[in-house]
């Protein structure tokens, strides 16, 4: 299982496509202006978020105007900035892209009062990866990597951190699992040997469209299933436009320490004690709360529910809660698939408890909302 795993250098490797960025601020007005090649649209769908295209944007006024090739979802986020659908903008050739972008971003969001006024590209290798309002602050990933990484060496060795190859990253959202394999436990009673390792989930936007969050992540080697323990966590980050690199380091160290002192404490018995809550006759109605409480989309759940049926042996709340994660190993999940599911599997072990009697079988699992 450890072929699967990333080394922390392919990782970086991973996250320095987008770094290091350098925000290129605009007002709306004449210091701006959009171009595009004929036919900058032609498979534009197959394209990477990512993937530069032939439109372009130069800001400034004369001989000290710069131009910048855009990616595929620089356009997008420009377009939506005045209302333009993702789709309609991928379809629009050049010849009515451009004067789209040249009117709102040159006069048209003036005439908007409660439209923003000053945005900012966000520019890596020449390139304007990103758009998005002035004052947001990307916080690197590769210095929070860092940072966790220093973190967890001031009470764990560092040689051998692992990185979930679940790994997934665009410039709204970044996920990074970290692993120890040789921090953890192994659950006794088990047929298997039923190792678990502590780590830290590292969650990021370059861009601020998410908080950015340090938290507590379990992963199990038998069948490289994690979980997110949410309550294992010291907090987000506030993104304050005047925050500065020295702070959101500070706090990063200071969150690793916190993540690792809940993890340690109560992990191996929080999942020992779901090993011996049975569900034997009841478990119908305890996968129904649980879907409903935590509503899991109805594609998600047949996967979970013929997962159960395989299982040879006692249906408990640990055999659930591995069920529920295993589905989160599908390559073709979408990013935010995979983090749903995880925090499931990381919660489970709250809720059973707060609900569940381990020496009787468990039913009405969850509270109604």
């Amino acid at each position: 299982m450890r072929s699967k795993m990333l080394t922390l250098d392919q990782a970086r490797d991973v996250l320095a496509r987008t770094e290091p960025m350098t925000p290129v601020p605009f007002t709306v007005g004449d210091a701006i202006r959009f171009r595009a090649e004929p036919g900058w649209n032609h498979g534009i769908k197959a394209h990477a978020d990512n993937a530069p295209v032939g439109v372009y944007a130069s800001i400034g006024i004369g001989t000290w105007a710069k131009e910048y090739k855009l990616t595929k979802a620089t356009v997008e986020e420009v377009g939506l900035a005045f209302g333009m659908p993702r789709a309609y903008t991928l379809d629009c050739p050049a010849e009515l892209l451009v004067p789209h972008l040249n009117y709102w971003m040159r006069e048209g969001l003036l005439t908007l009062p409660r439209k923003k006024k000053d945005y900012q590209f966000l520019i890596s290798d020449g390139t304007a990866i990103a758009f998005g309002k002035q004052g947001i602050k990307p916080f690197s990933n590769l210095a929070l990597l860092d940072q966790a990484v220093a973190g967890i060496g001031q009470h764990f060795a560092t040689e051998d951190i692992l990185v979930d190859y679940k790994l997934s990253h665009t410039l709204r959202s970044t996920s990074v699992r970290l692993v120890l394999p040789g921090e953890g436990f192994v659950l006794p009673g088990s047929t298997l040997d039923d190792q678990w390792s502590y780590g830290i989930n590292i969650k990021n936007s370059l861009l601020g469209t998410s908080q950015t969050t340090l938290e507590g992540y379990l992963f199990r080697w038998v069948c490289t299933n994690g979980q997110i323990d949410a309550r294992s966590r010291s907090g987000v980050f506030t993104r304050r436009k005047d925050a500065t690199d020295d702070e959101v380091n500070a706090w990063a160290r200071q969150a690793v320490d916190e993540v690792f002192a809940d993890l340690t404490r109560r992990s191996a018995d929080q999942l020992e004690s779901l090993m011996r809550m049975g569900v034997e006759g009841n478990v119908s109605d305890t996968l129904r709360d649980i879907f409903e409480h935590y509503r899991i989309p109805i594609h998600h759940r047949a996967k979970i529910i013929k997962l159960i049926e395989e299982h040879d042996g006692e249906i408990t709340m640990y055999v659930i809660m591995n069920a529920i994660t295993q589905i989160a190993n599908d390559s073709d999940l979408e990013a935010s698939a995979v983090d749903s599911l995880m925090r499931v599997g990381g919660d489970l072990p709250y809720t059973a408890a707060e609900r569940c009697d381990s020496d009787s079988p468990c039913g009405r699992l969850l509270h109604r909302h």
